[in-house]
């Protein structure tokens, strides 16, 4: 049976250089699990109740080694302390982190997912069984944002997956 959880950021910035990418949020199978998951939603949005358009681009993209290095250093959460979708299922085997104060350097070339936001709204995507992109041992998959201008952007959202 397979288990829901929620990797959640609030306020967190980018960086302040315009198409640069910065992590907000990411989901980590730590190596030696042989628990796989995959990504079902990410959304994305302001961080207050009276926002300014945020005009940012959104990726998604994966770290295929965490064990080689290239993590980067963030506000990391337990599998024990990750958010459930039914409050009674057991811990989940994935962590998560949010806010790094280090950059993960390893990502993979060409990203997952990719595109741009410009609205006072939020950003929502999500993934059908079939197609939804899926974690594995050692692997990290990360949310970036980037600002299209030369002033950071504050975002909140959440990244949703499944674990199998």
């Amino acid at each position: 049976m397979s288990k829901v959880f929620y990797m959640s950021w609030n306020n967190v910035a980018s960086g302040a250089s315009a198409d640069t990418y910065l992590t907000v949020a990411s989901v980590i199978a730590a190596a030696g699990t042989s628990y796989m998951g995959r990504i079902r939603a990410i959304n994305v949005g302001p961080a207050d109740d009276a926002p300014a358009d945020l005009n940012i681009s959104i990726k998604m993209s994966r770290i295929a080694d965490v064990s080689a290095g290239g993590a980067g250093t963030k506000t990391a959460i337990s599998a024990a302390n990750m958010p459930r979708a039914i409050s009674y299922t057991a811990d989940g085997i994935l962590t998560g982190g949010h806010t790094y104060s280090v950059e993960p350097t390893a990502y993979e070339t060409y990203p997952i997912f990719v595109t741009d936001m410009n609205l006072r709204g939020g950003f929502f995507k999500e993934w059908g069984i079939d197609d939804a992109p899926w974690i594995m041992n050692d692997q990290l998959i990360g949310v970036l944002i980037a600002p299209r201008t030369a002033a950071a952007a504050t975002t909140s959202g959440t990244i949703t997956y499944e674990e199998l």
